[in-house]
């Protein structure tokens, strides 16, 4: 499962544990019901901006938006997890986000 699942099943999974629906979130994103339901299915890659939106909406920690199941059981890097998402959606920038991920 790629790092774009991850997210958007975790997405997904937050926002019927808080009886949202994706017009709902969505309106409070500011996005469309078709953006969320891509970025939830795996099909689109949220900028990082989205997705402090999200978490911040959600009232989670950003970072938990990026745990899979294997993460939260201890087998996988929650940083090597975050750098394969940095690098995918930072391009040229990764070195700043790291940094500032980390602090």
């Amino acid at each position: 499962m790629g790092i774009k699942d991850v997210l958007g099943n975790n997405i997904r999974r937050i926002r019927f544990e808080q009886n949202l629906s994706q017009k709902e979130l969505a309106a409070k994103l500011n996005c469309s019901v078709k953006h969320l339901s891509s970025i939830e299915n795996g099909r689109a890659t949220p900028s990082l901006e989205f997705v402090e939106n999200v978490a911040s909406i959600l009232k989670v920690n950003y970072s938990a938006l990026f745990y899979s199941e294997e993460e939260l059981h201890g087998s996988l890097s929650f940083y090597a997890k975050v750098d394969k998402v940095i690098e995918e959606i930072a391009g040229e920038r990764v070195g700043y986000y790291k940094a500032y991920i980390r602090k």
